[in-house]
């Protein structure tokens, strides 16, 4: 079991290096695509070769679990959340990356989002779930830069599971809003 491990490691890492060996100047942004399109395969050979992709930024500021999140793909979530466990056991702990942390409250887009509170629109109580679970846990009350807050996301969509879920993880139902001018009078909370 282990030397057929080690060759699907060593097939993935080879996948991965062609892939980068074609890039060229006009897509950046394989993970990201990769992650988009469900291309596990892919995310894996990519993710082998440099962990640190995973912390890539777009042109829109996403990270490519703005995108895992954004279209279902819980199993590539779970890779790009843990992306050094799959580097291949032939690197010498010299050549490896170490495990680095990956807060997803870190990663905002140009709009202030963050996977979770792509999770929290779109719906999708496993994928919230999973990025819960991790640690360190995702603050269930940050706000976008129009003040949104995963609650307000998930209840103008009407999840009311992923209103349930926050809520039982420490998500305030009564958040105030800032809008866009300075003044203290333009704070409401709702």
């Amino acid at each position: 079991m282990i030397i057929i491990t080690e060759l699907i490691q060593v097939f993935l890492f080879v996948v991965a290096s062609r892939i980068l060996s074609r890039m060229d100047n006009t897509n950046h942004y394989l993970l990201h695509e990769a992650a988009r399109e469900g291309k596990i395969l892919t995310v894996k050979g990519l993710v082998s070769e440099n962990p640190k992709l995973v912390l890539k930024k777009d042109l829109d500021e996403r990270i490519p679990l703005h995108w895992a999140v954004a279209f279902g793909q819980l199993e590539i979530a779970s890779i790009l959340l843990n992306p050094t466990k799959f580097q291949p056991e032939s690197l010498t702990k010299e050549q490896k990356i170490k495990p680095f942390e990956i807060d997803i409250d870190d990663y905002t887009d140009e709009s202030g989002w963050t996977p979770f509170h792509i999770a929290a629109s779109v719906g999708n109580l496993e994928m919230l779930q999973l990025l819960l679970s991790h640690d360190p846990k995702p603050d269930v009350n940050l706000q976008t830069n129009n003040g949104s807050t995963p609650v307000h996301l998930a209840t103008s969509k009407k999840n009311l599971d992923i209103v349930k879920e926050l809520v039982k993880n420490g998500a305030s139902v009564r958040t105030c809003l800032l809008y866009t001018s300075d003044a203290a009078d333009d704070m409401q909370c709702v």
